[in-house]
């Protein structure tokens, strides 16, 4: 204890200054131990925050990854200092190279001598609003068409970070473009022909010296005739148009019985082709059915058309129509030259022709894909039957009038060329 002042007491005094020293040195020591404890604890949550971080990048990095590697079409990506940073594989695949082999160079030493080197960069190089464009190039007796797009990466203060290429196949632009072309000529040709018709009777008609009155009927009914065919080629093509342009087409249905429609289609045709011997038989006696009427007459007519297009003249065409569970079922049968298998299977394939008689018969290929699409918006089914040498067989379904109940079971057509159960023949 300090019981005096003096030199006696010093020690004592010193020995409690040095533990206050020893104590208030110790308590910072632990404050800063303390405090070292919270630096690391919020570093450690730092550092697990920075890996979680890291993980998610390399997580969204992996899927970019893979949604690239997914595209129809390849991309390059370079990097400030001009290097390639990304090459997916489909663009080392169309430029014919090895992705990896291209990382981390620039262009130039990327492509080496390939032919694209040069109208790469100068594509890279060009005013915004002009980097697209189609390059071609050959190796041996190969022809390759690449469709590139150039884009350069600038930050708001129009420093360049980086640019990016896209790169698709335009080998079937060519293909694309022939078949256009071949389209075109075909369609000039089908309207042609009619038009030629009409014209050249017009003309004979206006020469009224020329012309007796048998005649004057004879070239009516022709012009008439070729009119009809002239519209049904336009019908054809604004349809096709629709379907091509994915807005399909509204369907104006009513409930009402199909045999009246059937009966005018077919006599419509006997009196058109009155070489061709045109058979309606009825499996019922009446076919009430829920149905757009231009859009099945539509169908009708082509598919009648094909018949007579690929039968021989004088030969047999039939048209079947009876009720089978609850839907129309219709047919179309001739004896024409058919078709093979593999035909068969692409018959509906737009502007598809048989290889056997492509250039036999006129048309544009679109009839049956027509009839596909309105029978299935019509919420039927339409399927093909063919023999080579032996005519073809087309079956289409629609549904029965909601309105009327079917109570019974109709027989069930025929098959192709037999005369069906219970028919009536109009």
């Amino acid at each position: 204890m300090f019981f005096q002042s003096g030199k006696r007491g010093l020690p004592m005094s010193m020995e409690t200054t040095a533990r206050e020293i020893e104590v208030t040195e110790l308590t910072q020591l632990q404050d800063e131990l303390a405090e070292l404890r919270r630096d690391h604890e919020r570093l450690r949550r730092r550092h697990r925050r920075l890996e979680n971080e890291l993980a998610t990048a390399r997580g969204w990095r992996c899927q970019l990854g893979l949604m690239l590697e997914s595209l129809p079409v390849g991309i390059i990506g370079i990097d400030g200092r001009g290097q390639i940073a990304l090459c997916t594989g489909r663009a080392a695949k169309l430029l014919g190279l090895d992705a990896r082999s291209m990382l981390h160079q620039p262009l130039a030493g990327a492509l080496r001598h390939h032919p694209l080197t040069r109208p790469l960069q100068q594509l890279l190089a060009r005013d915004a609003g002009d980097r697209e464009t189609l390059l071609s190039w050959k190796t041996g007796d190969s022809r390759h068409d690449l469709r590139v797009w150039a884009e350069q990466i600038r930050n708001s203060s129009g420093v360049l970070l980086g640019a990016t290429l896209v790169l698709a196949d335009a080998n079937g632009e060519r293909g694309l473009q022939q078949k256009r072309s071949t389209a075109l000529l075909s369609i000039g040709h089908e309207l042609r022909n009619p038009l030629t018709s009409i014209i050249g009777f017009t003309e004979l008609m206006l020469d009224s010296t020329r012309i007796k009155p048998e005649q004057r009927q004879q070239f009516l009914h022709h012009i008439l005739q070729k009119g009809k065919l002239l519209q049904r080629i336009i019908d054809d093509l604004q349809t096709m148009a629709h379907l091509e342009e994915g807005h399909g087409f509204q369907l104006q249905r009513e409930d009402a019985d199909l045999q009246p429609l059937l009966q005018k289609v077919c006599d419509q045709f006997r009196w058109e082709h009155p070489d061709y011997s045109f058979e309606l038989e009825l499996a019922s006696e009446r076919l009430p059915t829920h149905y757009d009427r231009q859009r099945v007459e539509q169908v009708l007519h082509n598919l009648l058309s094909n018949a007579v297009k690929y039968a021989p003249s004088g030969t047999s065409i039939r048209l079947q129509a009876g009720i089978w569970e609850e839907m129309i079922q219709v047919s179309v049968c001739d004896q024409g030259h058919g078709m093979s298998s593999d035909d068969e299977l692409r018959a509906f394939d737009r502007h598809f022709r048989s290889a056997g008689i492509a250039g036999e018969v006129e048309g544009l290929g679109l009839g049956l894909t027509i009839c596909r699409a309105i029978v299935q918006a019509h919420g039927g089914t339409i399927s093909l039957q063919s023999r080579p040498g032996e005519g073809t067989e087309v079956r289409f379904s629609l549904p029965a009038a909601r309105n009327e109940m079917l109570s019974y079971r109709a027989p069930e057509l025929s098959a192709r060329h037999q005369q069906p159960l219970q028919a009536t023949t109009h």
